[in-house]
């Protein structure tokens, strides 16, 4: 089911895996992106529904996390993380996949990779058919934390962190099962590449809480109990409510990475609103 790619062209190479592209050779391209931190199995249990339903699915690990990881070892700390870099890296996947440049794909995205998927729509809007952003906070508006990561240097974060921000992800979720694969997924990446991921994040927000996105369809999913990011996410909808298009989904008995806490509530969230955009 699962078809592994590289991009070669990347530094590092981008690892992926490509679902559907065989019998859904028509159907919709949903690119997932993971967080800070996390890789391609924060979505394992999205992906056979979204294929049965008719879709093709591209999961990958992003730069400097998972697979997708410098080599050698000793050499990971000058692994650089930026969203110009990380938009770069998904436009020369997109090519890897030999998609259409005309072709406009749906960019899904949890938590960082939320605020990824975010960028590319604003970048790329005629290659983006619709944004499904999960358990994270709009690229437009500033969280008190960014505030600190933007004025404080790079080493002296990963210096201080001393695994909170590690923490402040897995600590999100009550359920054992999903905890095990999130500390997995966290202790593969590293508490450095975790600070770095954040960093960026706080590094692309533009500050302009006016700003609206009303020309492309919109899932915001959030987990019930993510103390995160579902204030900003509520924020979020009731700011792009004259969206005919835009739905607002609380997912229970789920954290900040609400895939993993409960898969079955993140299908069928998914699943309702892609029924609602098919062409």
């Amino acid at each position: 089911m699962f078809l592994q790619g590289t991009v070669k062209s990347a530094s590092p190479p981008i690892q992926y895996w490509r679902s559907g592209f065989s019998v859904n050779p028509n159907g919709d391209i949903i690119i997932f992106t993971p967080g800070a931190g996390l890789d391609h199995h924060s979505f394992d249990a999205q992906v056979l529904p979204l294929l049965l339903a008719g879709h093709r699915v591209v999961t990958y690990d992003p730069r400097c996390q998972g697979m997708s990881q410098v080599s050698n070892v000793t050499a990971r700390g000058s692994c650089t993380i930026t969203f110009d870099l990380m938009l770069q890296d998904m436009i020369s996947m997109m090519n890897d996949l030999q998609i259409p440049s005309k072709q406009a794909v749906l960019q899904a995205g949890l938590s960082m990779g939320g605020m990824v998927a975010q960028q590319f729509a604003k970048v790329y809007p005629n290659r983006t058919k619709a944004l499904i952003a999960m358990d994270c906070g709009p690229n437009e508006v500033l969280l008190p934390w960014m505030q600190y990561y933007l004025a404080t240097p790079l080493d002296t974060l990963i210096a201080g962190d001393n695994n909170a921000s590690f923490n402040a992800i897995l600590n999100t979720s009550n359920n054992t099962i999903a905890r095990q694969e999130i500390y997995r997924e966290l202790s593969e990446s590293g508490d450095a590449e975790i600070v770095k991921a954040m960093k960026a994040c706080a590094e692309v927000v533009v500050d302009d809480p006016t700003y609206t996105r009303l020309n492309i369809p919109e899932l915001l999913l959030y987990g019930q109990l993510d103390g995160l990011t579902n204030t900003s996410m509520i924020e979020w909808y009731n700011r792009d409510i004259a969206n005919p298009h835009i739905s607002l989904v609380s997912i229970p008995n789920a954290g900040h990475v609400s895939t993993l806490d409960n898969p079955e509530g993140v299908v069928t969230a998914l699943i309702d609103f892609l029924n609602t955009i098919k062409q």
